[in-house]
């Protein structure tokens, strides 16, 4: 309830939790009984305000959303939360299986940059910097700074790095 109380019985089925997961955000009927590494779970937008997300992270969740205009600019912190929370009500309500009680809406947007880089991630053999670097054309560096900045700090993901025969390999960690 807004004003702090516990719903009525009852009601509890019809809330509404938002669990983002690093690239996506699942709508579910019911709050999970566990969360998975870097995973958040939200009923309300104040527990979204408590969860203390960097502006960057909210406007990345933000936009990753479909349906929505995408922010250039972050003007407050408080805007962005409250554009974020109506963008999250209007997804679609969960659908009832008997495998979940969730529906992922939120999944990432395909042929961008970011989408090329994290599709050799996901392999089991993984990726090494220069296989990034000659596929995108791009330095190292900024290949580096891509899985650092944008793909760890802003997204979530879990990326493990490990030295294996044809050098350090990346892994998107499966959640």
């Amino acid at each position: 309830m807004p004003d702090g109380r516990p719903p009525p019985p009852g009601m509890e089925d019809t809330m509404r939790i938002y669990i983002i997961k690093g690239e996506a955000v699942v709508v579910a009927a019911k709050r999970p009984a566990k969360l998975g590494k870097g995973e958040l779970a939200v009923g309300r937008v104040e527990e979204l305000r408590q969860a203390k997300l960097s502006a960057a992270r909210l406007k990345a969740i933000h936009n990753m959303l479909p349906g929505i205009r995408k922010l250039t600019k972050i003007s407050d912190r408080n805007t962005l939360m409250e554009q974020l929370w109506t963008a999250l009500e209007a997804l679609p309500e969960p659908r009832k299986s008997s495998k979940k009680d969730a529906v992922a809406v939120g999944t990432p947007r395909r042929n961008t940059k970011q989408a090329e880089v994290v599709a050799p991630l996901r392999r089991p053999e993984g990726v090494t910097i220069d296989e990034i670097a000659a596929a995108m054309e791009w330095q190292r560096h900024t290949v580096r700074g891509v899985i650092s900045g944008a793909l760890k700090k802003k997204l979530g993901l879990d990326i493990t790095a490990a030295h294996e025969e044809r050098g350090r390999v990346y892994r998107l960690v499966a959640a």
